[in-house]
């Protein structure tokens, strides 16, 4: 004998129930079962779909590129596009600091933000 698969009486009646709709009831279906799929990932911890999880060097790329590292100056920017963000980062406060200071944006030279861009090695 075929064992049954038991569900949860809440998860059973959204696997069953098909809203009514002019669209086609296998349409339906397949969208009731993604909610289900969803929000049962979600009950259990599961933010991204597993198959979007980059493996090796390229979610670290993707991580670098976010800034997750070196964002302070302080933790030794580690390659050239952290270098480049952190540059980024402290040409912002510079520009921040110059605006309370008074001066407006015309007054701050290309050249300050170069210099306040490059980084301390």
């Amino acid at each position: 004998m075929k064992r049954i698969k038991r569900f949860p009486p809440t998860e059973l009646r959204l696997m069953e129930w098909v809203p009514p709709s002019q669209t086609n009831a296998k349409e339906e279906r397949s969208m009731v079962e993604r909610e289900y799929l969803a929000s049962r990932d979600a009950r259990h911890g599961v933010t991204k779909a597993r198959h979007t999880v980059k493996r090796g060097w390229s979610r670290n790329a993707d991580r670098e590129r976010a800034g997750k590292r070196g964002e302070d100056l302080q933790s030794g920017a580690r390659n050239e596009t952290t270098l480049r963000l952190s540059a980024g980062i402290m040409a912002l406060r510079l520009m921040e600091a110059k605006r309370r200071d008074g001066k407006n944006d015309q007054e701050i030279s290309r050249r300050t933000l170069t210099r306040a861009a490059t980084v301390p090695t």
